[in-house]
């Protein structure tokens, strides 16, 4: 879905992802690589694959736009310690493909620690906020902010509860567009969700199977 936001043609993908036409640039939020390393090596039995899921649906992306840069909103990792070194080959055999010519994070709070070795994959770490062609970008939306300016965001993992049947609901991530904000799904395959509660006047986006729907608030 392609939606005008204050000027700005940006595409809406089902994956969490937006791309923003006039700066060929591919945003993403809340990837969280390595996620179920760190519960494994805590001993949590769970199973792996939502890493390389994650990685594979970026690659396609990447692949289909060919954006000149890719922005990661905050939290490309789950921790430090899941930055494994498999998963470093993976990271830097992406940024290498050289389809993109610049990959940049505006780090969150889980990538400390990580930082020193995501440059060396070749990752640009950017300030926490960051200013580009009038869109303010930074990982935690801001509760007071009262500028009208667009800001995007993501870190909240929003989601929406979707009436099934009389009986049945689930929740859909979604892209919420709540004042001048806004805020992004989590791109992660494993990451969990937060259901939001809209205002009105808020837009929202629902993320379902293929498709971005634009549901009434």
């Amino acid at each position: 879905m392609e939606v005008d936001l204050q000027g700005n043609a940006f595409c809406f993908h089902p994956s969490g992802a937006l791309y923003w036409r006039k700066t060929r640039s591919l945003l993403l939020a809340d990837l969280h690589l390595g996620k179920e390393s760190v519960f494994q090596q805590s001993g949590v039995a769970i199973p792996s694959g939502a890493t390389n899921a994650t990685l594979r649906v970026l690659r396609t992306l990447v692949q289909a736009w060919k954006p000149d840069r890719v922005i990661v909103l905050g939290d490309l990792l789950h921790a430090k310690i899941g930055l494994t070194s498999a998963l470093e080959q993976e990271i830097v055999a992406l940024v290498g493909e050289g389809i993109c010519r610049e990959w940049m994070l505006i780090p969150g709070n889980h990538d400390r620690g990580g930082i020193n070795a995501l440059q060396q994959c070749g990752w640009q770490i950017a300030d926490e906020f960051v200013e580009y062609h009038g869109v303010e970008m930074t990982h935690a939306p801001d509760s007071e902010r009262n500028k009208s300016s667009l800001l995007i965001s993501g870190h909240l993992h929003p989601s929406v509860r979707i009436s099934l049947s009389v009986r049945e609901k689930t929740l859909l991530r979604c892209f919420w567009l709540h004042a001048s904000q806004l805020i992004l799904p989590a791109f992660g395959g494993w990451t969990g969700t937060k259901p939001i509660s809209p205002a009105s006047g808020d837009r929202v986006f629902a993320c379902a199977d293929d498709e971005v729907i634009e549901l009434a608030t």
